[in-house]
C-alpha cells in the first residue's frame, strides 16, 4: 500500500486510508472509512464470500450503499447474509462460476436449502431480503452480466413474520375493569 495513503486520525488508534484503497480489501474498518462506531460491528469481513466473482460484486453494491446512507451494521449483516449465499453455491452448486449460473431454479434450491440451515426465522427472512435487495440491485446496475431476468426472490417468498400470540387479559382484571363501582 502507497504511504501517502495513510494519514494521521486526529484522536483516533489507526491511521485513515483512501477511501477506494480500503474498498479494495476484503475487510473495511469503519474508522479508515471515517466512519465512527461506537459499537459493534466496526468491521464488515467480505472473507466467506468465497466466490471471487460474487465477493467484488458485493464489495460494490456495499461501497453503492454506503454511498446511499445504508449503516455500516447493515452493511455487515448484508455480507454475512452473501456469506451464507456463498457458501449454499460452494456446497450445492460449485459449478456456478457467474451471474448466468443465478437460475430461478438455483435460487429455488437455495430457498428450501436455507429453510433446513440451523438459523432463525428472523435472520432467514433477513438473509432473503438481503438477497432479493442484491439481485435487484445487480439487476438495475448491469452488475452481474448474464443474470437472468427471473433470477429474484420474490417479496411474497419472503419468510412473513409471525402473529404475536394474543394477549389475554385475566378475569380478575376484566371483572375490574367491568364493574361500574370502580369504573364509572
Amino acid at each position: 500500500m502507497n504511504s501517502a495513503a495513510l494519514q494521521p486520525i486526529p484522536g483516533g488508534r489507526e491511521p485513515a486510508r483512501d477511501a477506494e484503497a480500503e474498498f479494495t480489501l476484503d475487510t473495511w474498518h469503519a474508522d479508515r472509512l471515517g466512519i465512527v462506531r461506537r459499537r459493534s460491528p466496526t468491521k464488515i469481513h467480505f472473507e466467506p464470500v468465497g466466490q471471487l466473482w460474487l465477493r467484488e460484486t458485493v464489495k460494490r453494491w456495499a461501497k453503492f450503499r454506503l454511498g446511499t446512507g445504508a449503516s455500516f451494521g447493515t452493511l455487515a449483516g448484508e455480507a454475512q447474509a452473501m456469506g451464507w449465499f456463498s457458501r449454499f453455491l460452494a456446497e450445492q452448486h460449485p459449478e456456478v462460476v457467474g451471474g448466468a449460473g443465478l437460475t430461478r431454479r438455483l435460487l429455488e434450491h437455495y430457498l428450501s436449502w436455507l429453510a433446513s440451515a440451523t438459523l432463525g426465522e428472523s435472520t432467514r427472512r433477513t438473509y432473503l431480503g438481503f438477497l432479493h435487495n442484491f439481485l435487484e440491485s445487480c439487476r438495475r446496475h448491469s452488475w452481474l452480466a448474464g443474470l437472468p431476468p427471473d433470477a429474484n426472490i420474490y417479496l411474497d417468498e419472503l419468510l412473513r413474520r409471525p402473529r404475536p400470540a394474543p394477549r389475554f387479559i385475566d378475569e380478575f382484571v376484566m371483572a375490574q375493569l367491568e364493574d361500574p363501582a370502580t369504573n364509572p
